[in-house]
């Protein structure tokens, strides 16, 4: 790459284009296939280095894969702006509706052979660091095989069991206090 190639990868990778184009418009000028790649893997670095040749199709195009602490592009809820319109569409004997959980989408990647976890972000940004050794050890005391949760972390009131603000997550994520805790719903197995 030249160097200003290198500087928009840079500022690609850190969400600063400042262009008002959306990312994935660039990732198509790169490749045909490098935006729904960058959805399913979350790896710019792997994007560029299997797709630079701009006549090699991704081997992943029709079936992509999802790989055990690499993060990938969550299925997220569709909105309708007209209420009418969204209850219209659904058939009222196969509809279920859930409670909004207000947290952190977190997508967990559990391997019990090395006692490893892996969080990741809805954005694929690596949030170990934040709830990884809580999540480690409520795993490590199940007979889990290798396996990816998606789900919400949630901060809890310890005495209550009643949902905490949004804003608490990463405070709870940070504190030892019982009156705060962290709960992880999970809502899919992957």
């Amino acid at each position: 790459c030249t160097p200003d190639e290198h500087r928009w990868l840079v500022r690609l990778i850190l969400k600063e284009l400042g262009l008002g184009v959306p990312d994935n418009h660039i990732l198509k000028a790169f490749h045909p296939d490098a935006a729904a790649m960058y959805a399913a893997c979350g790896d710019l670095r792997r994007v560029v280095a299997e797709l630079w040749d701009p006549e090699r199709e991704w081997a992943g195009r029709k079936a992509p894969r999802v790989h055990l602490g690499a993060p990938f592009q969550p299925m997220l809820a569709g909105r309708r702006d007209d209420l009418d319109i969204a209850v219209g569409a659904m058939d009222p004997n196969q509809v279920l509706v859930e409670e909004k959980l207000d947290g952190e989408r977190v997508q967990v990647h559990w391997d019990p052979e090395r006692g490893r976890v892996w969080c990741y972000s809805r954005a694929g940004t690596d949030s170990t660091a934040l709830f990884g050794e809580a999540l480690a050890a409520a795993l490590t005391t199940r007979e889990l095989p290798s396996v990816i949760l998606d789900g919400e972390m949630m901060a809890v009131d310890g005495m209550t069991g009643r949902h905490l603000n949004y804003d608490l997550v990463r405070v709870a994520s940070r504190t030892n206090k019982t009156s705060m805790q962290l709960v992880f719903y999970a809502f899919d197995l992957v």
